[in-house]
């Protein structure tokens, strides 16, 4: 994928509030659980992960890492791109760094 932090702002507010998906299906895709293994999302449900009340998704490949996360509540959006991918097992850099930055934004709850 091809991206900047503009394309990565727009499209963590399109995922995380569902704006182009009827109420019914966001609120259906919005359904889930904690995973077992994989990403660290406290709830993960169709497509998308859910972070003390920031929704959106993390990825990696080929030494790069991405986290981009959108808080309804209070509108602000988080994009963490890194040429660096996992150099320690599940280190997962940049979601790593999303995590910091929303605890200094806080959660919006």
């Amino acid at each position: 994928m091809i991206s900047n932090l503009d394309d990565g702002r727009v499209w963590g507010e399109v995922l995380a509030t569902g704006m182009l998906l009827q109420p019914e299906t966001q609120a259906e895709r919005q359904q889930g659980a904690p995973l077992d293994v994989g990403p660290p999302y406290d709830i993960y449900a169709l497509g998308i992960g859910e972070t003390a009340g920031w929704w959106g998704h993390n990825g990696e490949g080929l030494g790069f890492t991405a986290a981009i996360f959108h808080n309804p509540d209070s509108g602000a959006t988080v994009v963490v791109y890194m040429n660096e991918s996992d150099v320690v097992p599940e280190a997962h850099p940049a979601d790593q760094m999303f995590r910091r930055t929303a605890e200094i934004l806080g959660s919006g709850r």
